[in-house]
C-alpha cells in the first residue's frame, strides 16, 4: 500500500497522543503529580487577584525552569532507545491499521484532524483530572465559566 503525506501526518500525531496517554495510564507517579499540580493551578485561577508569590508559584507549576538543569546520564541512552521502539512499533501499528481498512485521507482532511483530535483528547482527560487544556480555559472564559 502506497502511503500518503496527509496519512503519515495522521499516523504521526496519533503515536505521539497514543504514547502521551501510556505515560499517563501506566506511570501513576507521573498522572498523580500531574492531577496536583493541576488541582493547584485552578486553585489560583479560581483568585482574581494573586499576590507576587502567588503569580511565581502559578508561572512555576505552569512552566517550569528547566534551563540549566540537564545532566548527562547514561540511562538516557536505554530511554530514548525505548522511546524510539516503543514509537516505530506504534507507527507500524497505525500503518497496518490504516492499510487494513484502506484509509486514504486528503491533506484539509488531516489538518482538521491536527485541529480537532487535541482539543477533543483534552477534554477527555480533563474529565480524569489528567490533563489541563490551555485552550480549554480559554473556552471556559468565553462561556462564562468560573475558572
Amino acid at each position: 500500500m502506497a502511503i500518503n503525506l496527509a496519512n503519515i501526518f495522521v499516523i504521526f500525531i496519533t503515536v505521539h497522543f497514543t504514547h502521551h496517554i501510556l505515560i499517563m495510564v501506566f506511570s501513576k507517579k507521573n498522572r498523580i503529580s500531574t492531577q496536583q499540580a493541576n488541582t493547584r493551578l485552578d486553585e489560583l485561577r479560581a483568585k482574581p487577584i494573586k499576590t507576587l508569590a502567588e503569580q511565581k508559584e502559578f508561572i512555576t507549576i505552569k512552566r517550569p525552569k528547566r534551563i540549566g538543569t540537564f545532566r548527562w546520564r547514561w540511562s538516557f541512552i536505554p530511554k530514548t532507545i525505548l522511546t524510539l521502539i516503543i514509537y516505530m512499533i506504534l507507527f507500524t501499528v497505525y500503518r497496518y491499521i490504516f492499510g487494513y481498512f484502506n484509509i486514504n485521507l486528503v491533506l484539509w482532511q488531516a489538518i482538521t484532524y491536527a485541529i480537532v483530535f487535541p482539543l477533543i483528547l483534552n477534554i477527555a482527560l480533563e474529565k480524569f483530572k489528567i490533563q489541563k487544556s490551555d485552550v480549554g480555559v480559554f473556552f471556559r472564559r468565553a462561556r462564562g465559566g468560573n475558572k
